[in-house]
């Protein structure tokens, strides 16, 4: 059972998180003017404070009442006791829990019918979300799965949570964690009923995460096995592995509950696959391998859909990309084209993106976390560097990580091995 304290710290909280908020925010503190009007004096500060709250974190009936009520005993406290402006306003902002950092009255009058007018300057605490908060929401929810794959719900697991990272280091995203949903819940419980808690604790633990949108789908197809070959240059067999997935991807809005993109992602992996993911080294397992094979070609299909890379500094030959992280690989060739209008549905009138002119081709030469560098390898790159700006050049994956013909994976894994191998792998 809530004691009268704490019931009061969580009708603050929901007067000032009636929408979404999330993990990586700040307090700030809100001057703002109102007006309250009451027959007692000290009835119409509570009202006017009441509203500077809701002015700035938004109003809830049921809340207001509460919080008029536990601001009704505090100021009829300071008549009896007549304290100092200073000492009332401690009082509020303990009531309050610090959402009303502190007051003055500015103006005081009376109306035809004899009831006080205040209108009074508050500080009023808000829950700011920084840059990083202002970011597109996303939650992967877990796939459903229709294959005949003996163990495709462990590949189900290790794609959404592949995917989950690929988008998190992507750092164009805020990733909501929907896995451990239960146990966060019971902690900030415990945090919000402390009557210790700070009101800066207690607004973050208060706040309510909501995605702009969930990815999930259903797992079709997977399958996982070995190519043995025999090569006449090393005398030997060769044994590699191969693997296929196929996957319906469906991203949703949560407000209209809207398919916004749906796609069928079917591909083959060959040798320079995995190869490519774990050196010589054998995958850890089928499950694992494939997921994270998989996860790259969605992953940079939502990041491209969504924020295409681009093109953020030019030094001579030497290009760097706005993208880092898992999703940018080493070695890779991209083509680089120079955006144009924005085009149009002649019926919807919906924006269906720009025009685009293809200028060249790079290569990704090192990985950063928040960035990539390339080089230039051939095309009209005074095109770029001439009338480079920022946000005028997107780069798109020319060969792609996952090929889709697993013969011609193996046609190169041949050539590959031949020129390379001296072991099997």
């Amino acid at each position: 059972m809530l004691s009268e304290f704490q019931l009061l710290t969580l009708v603050v909280l929901f007067i000032l998180l009636p929408s979404d908020a999330e993990a990586k925010t700040k307090i700030k503190k809100i001057p703002v003017e109102a007006t309250g009007v009451a027959e007692v004096r000290s009835e119409a500060v509570n009202i006017a404070l009441v509203e500077a709250i809701g002015m700035v974190n938004g109003k809830a009936i049921s809340a207001q009442n509460e919080l008029k009520s536990q601001l009704k005993t505090v100021s009829e406290n300071n008549v009896k006791q007549n304290l100092s402006q200073k000492e009332i306003n401690k009082r509020y902002k303990e009531a309050t829990r610090g959402v009303v950092d502190s007051y003055q009255i500015i103006n005081e009058a009376k109306d035809s019918r004899n009831r006080y007018v205040i209108t009074v300057k508050a500080y009023i605490a808000k829950l700011e979300l920084d840059k990083d908060g202002k970011r597109l929401r996303l939650a992967v929810l877990p796939f459903s799965n229709i294959s005949q794959y003996a163990n495709a719900d462990g590949f189900k697991v290790n794609l959404a949570a592949a995917l989950e990272n690929k988008l998190v280091t992507s750092r164009k995203f805020m990733m909501l964690d929907r896995e451990y949903q239960e146990q966060i819940t019971q902690e900030r419980g415990v945090a919000m009923t402390n009557p210790t808690s700070s009101i800066a604790d207690l607004m973050k633990y208060g706040a309510t995460v909501a995605a702009d949108y969930i990815v999930t789908g259903e797992i079709t197809d997977i399958d996982f096995g070995f190519q043995t070959k025999f090569f006449p240059v090393l005398s030997k067999k060769i044994k590699f592995p191969v693997g296929r997935s196929a996957v319906n991807l469906k991203i949703i809005d949560i407000t209209t509950q809207q398919t916004k993109y749906s796609k069928n992602f079917i591909a083959s992996f060959g040798f320079s696959d995995f190869k490519t993911l774990y050196g010589d080294g054998l995958a850890p397992n089928p499950e694992v391998a494939i997921a994270e094979l998989t996860s790259i070609q969605i992953g940079n299909e939502i990041l491209n859909s969504i924020y295409p890379t681009m093109v953020s500094a030019v030094n001579g030959k030497s290009i760097t990309l706005n993208q880092g992280g898992d999703l940018i690989k080493k070695g890779a060739v991209y083509e680089v084209f120079k955006r144009g209008e924005k085009i149009y549905d002649p019926y919807t009138k919906e924006s269906l993106g720009r025009d685009e002119h293809l200028i060249g081709t790079l290569k990704i030469t090192r990985v950063n976390p928040k960035f990539s560098k390339a080089q230039w390898l051939d095309g009209n790159i005074d095109e770029l560097t001439q009338s480079f700006k920022v946000g005028k050049f997107v780069i798109r994956k020319k060969y792609a990580t996952a090929n889709n013909n697993a013969d011609v994976n193996t046609k190169k894994n041949i050539d590959n091995i031949n020129k390379e191998i001296s072991k099997e792998w």
